[in-house]
């Protein structure tokens, strides 16, 4: 979706503009990233939920040991992949605020909660609207 929304604002000339309420967790995060902050606006009950993604899976090697490696290379490849657009994700939202990628990506290890009144202390919003 956030690229499909950069893609809308880079082609039809338009702006457009996210509002937050209650609670903007995870891939809401991913959604907002696609807005520049001054385009950004939360409610003041509104949370954010900051976090890397996670992951649960199982693999099962079984066959022949080329077989298993190949297995082993496609995941390698696909959490590589996610960890990339993570942080192009993560770059984006900080783009414009007062807060870092690396410091984003410290407070994304420990699940990042942040209310309306601190994401517009840092800039990650242009305002709290009621």
């Amino acid at each position: 979706m956030a690229l499909e929304i950069r893609v809308f604002q880079r082609y039809s000339g338009k702006s457009a503009y996210v509002v937050g309420k209650t609670a903007v967790m995870s891939a809401g995060v991913t959604i907002f990233s696609a807005f520049e902050c001054a385009d950004r606006f939360l409610s003041p009950d509104t949370t954010l939920l900051i976090h890397e993604r996670h992951i649960e899976k199982t693999i099962t090697l079984q066959g022949p040991i080329k077989s298993c490696r190949q297995v082993i290379r496609e995941e390698l490849a696909a959490q590589e992949t996610a960890a990339r657009v993570e942080g192009e994700d993560f770059e984006h939202f900080v783009r414009g605020s007062g807060m870092s990628a690396e410091d984003l990506f410290e407070r994304a290890k420990e699940n990042c909660y942040l209310t309306a009144q601190e994401a517009l202390d840092l800039r990650l919003i242009a305002r709290i609207i009621d």
